[in-house]
């Protein structure tokens, strides 16, 4: 039996009225958060092409979970290149993230597409723009005056270790993020 097996049971059972082991929940998320962060630590160690079509239908599953945004995807076709994929995803996810909880937007706009010497990727959304005090220190841990503050520091840990830059543009109609991967 595996880790969320035990856990969904146990869940269950407390829906049904019986008493709910927490020590055996409290085990099994430490054995399946063990299992998580192997899992991550081997597919960050490896470089693995991403295509145009992977991204494409990531976002589509993010538009799928985060239904309350409508999400706009313009990706070129046929873009490929080397990427530790995990991590690439945890850029994407972190900036939803934060721009679902600090900007409230209707929309986010998700494009890619071929440079001269460059990939450029801009997640954009047309949420509340960032005051220019938090746009100094955006990438620093703790940044956040509402939560916990570390979505944008792992985003720029990320982008550091990949070996991309990120740039922010904020107006009073948006805030997009441009990251630039190298050929």
């Amino acid at each position: 039996m595996t880790p969320l097996h035990i856990i969904q049971g146990n869940l269950e059972l407390a829906q049904s009225g019986m008493e709910l082991d927490l020590d055996i929940v409290r085990k099994q998320v430490d054995r399946l958060s063990y299992f998580v962060k192997m899992n991550v630590a081997m597919q960050e160690c490896k470089l693995e092409n991403i295509n145009s079509n992977d991204i494409k239908t990531y976002i589509k599953l993010l538009a799928n979970i985060y239904t309350s945004v409508d999400f706009n995807i313009c990706i070129e076709n046929d873009i490929q290149f080397p990427t530790k994929i995990e991590n690439f995803y945890r850029i994407i996810d972190n900036l939803v993230n934060n721009a679902l909880k600090h900007a409230k937007p209707n929309n986010i706009s998700f494009s890619l597409k071929e440079l001269e010497h460059s990939y450029l990727m801009c997640v954009t959304n047309d949420g509340a723009p960032i005051s220019p005090n938090i746009l100094e220190a955006l990438f620093e841990r703790h940044t956040s005056t509402s939560s916990t503050g570390i979505g944008l520091d792992i985003v720029s840990s990320i982008i550091e270790d990949l070996g991309y830059t990120i740039n922010v543009n904020t107006t009073s109609d948006s805030t997009s993020f441009s990251v630039s991967i190298k050929k």
